[in-house]
């Protein structure tokens, strides 16, 4: 065979192309294709790892602002300026706490959208409130409260998986300087 028609790693000329890289398409020998789950080169998995560490850091963002927000303001509606130590650190620790819970319902609300959609009961209407109208009123309620309730564990899910997308993609950047260094 001539060395037209074979294909070559892109990254080793001397070894022979097994796989092609599912982003860009170069070519790519066994040691190569096998370092990751899927036949991905290092520079498109570097890539594909800024896209879900941008991603995570901008889903995290509308919390952070929320918290910050909510720490702030409660913080400051407890006047602490003129306390003991103590009270002032619990003051500071209800304001944590205060700001993760009032973060943590809005996002309770964004996901508890499709738990409470409003359900139309054909009731013979007549003056004053109906039958709809009280559906509608439960559901908002009962919509608040499962965010309340849900909400703080949403945010603490979303905190955990941004500190797991930066792990991560320290881990992939660190492997990948790490081969290119192996490899000069």
């Amino acid at each position: 065979m001539d060395k037209e028609n074979t294909m070559n790693c892109f990254f080793h000329s001397e070894e022979q192309g097994v796989a092609l890289c599912v982003d860009c398409g170069k070519s790519l020998c066994k040691a190569c294709a096998e370092k990751y789950e899927i036949s991905l080169c290092d520079n498109c998995n570097l890539k594909r790892n800024e896209v879900s560490k941008k991603l995570a850091i901008k889903d995290f963002i509308p919390s952070l602002i929320l918290f910050i927000v909510s720490f702030i303001a409660i913080l400051f509606l407890t006047n602490t300026s003129k306390e003991q130590f103590p009270l002032v650190l619990s003051r500071i620790l209800l304001s944590i706490f205060a700001g993760w819970f009032l973060a943590g319902a809005v996002w309770g609300l964004i996901y508890t959208r499709s738990w409470f959609k409003p359900k139309k009961v054909y009731i013979k209407k007549t003056s004053g409130l109906d039958a709809n109208d009280f559906f509608k009123s439960f559901g908002s309620i009962a919509r608040i409260f499962a965010s309340v309730i849900v909400g703080p564990f949403l945010m603490t899910i979303k905190f955990v998986k941004l500190i797991i997308t930066l792990i991560n993609a320290k881990k992939v950047t660190n492997s990948v300087n790490a081969n290119k260094t192996e490899s000069s």
